[in-house]
């Protein structure tokens, strides 16, 4: 379902020109092209266990952290991504949880997707807006930043 939504994005996202863009699909509607998407940094944490004489140190893994998802890009029409965050806000946590697709999306000569995350149990925790001003002519951002229950980078088929 999530792959043939992006094919029919990618359709009519292909005739612009543009440099590298990322194409965010929420549970097969697509939200957008966004201009920046900081994936979330992948930490293993440890600890250091002593045992008996001098060579008595080992450092052993215990768990890992993953940080949240951001992505950015120009405010548009569309509340899309505020109503999103809205859920959560809401409380309606469980109903908030969504899927999410995204593709990098080649420059003006390859203009093909040149990789593609999936991101499951996406839940929005932080909606940024713009700041506007009238001394500016600027794009206005927005940015969504979302925690997630597991985060995999799709490598066939590309």
């Amino acid at each position: 379902m999530v792959m043939n939504a992006l094919g029919n994005v990618l359709g009519a996202f292909l005739n612009v020109e543009s440099t590298f863009r990322f194409i965010v699909i929420v549970e097969g509607i697509y939200m957008g092209v966004f201009t920046e998407c900081q994936l979330p940094s992948l930490d293993v944490k440890f600890t250091t266990v002593r045992e008996g004489g001098a060579n008595g140190i080992h450092t052993l893994p215990t768990h890992y952290e993953t940080g949240n998802l951001v992505l950015s890009k120009g405010l548009g029409l569309t509340t899309d991504l505020y109503d999103w965050y809205a859920e959560v806000a809401a409380r309606k946590w469980v109903k908030a949880k969504r899927d999410v697709l995204i593709a990098m999306i080649g420059g003006p000569i390859i203009r093909q997707p040149v990789a593609i995350w999936i991101i499951t149990g996406a839940l929005p925790i932080k909606w940024t807006g713009p700041t506007l001003k009238t001394s500016e002519n600027a794009v206005a951002i927005e940015k969504l930043e979302l925690t997630f229950d597991s985060f995999e980078t799709l490598t066939e088929g590309i």
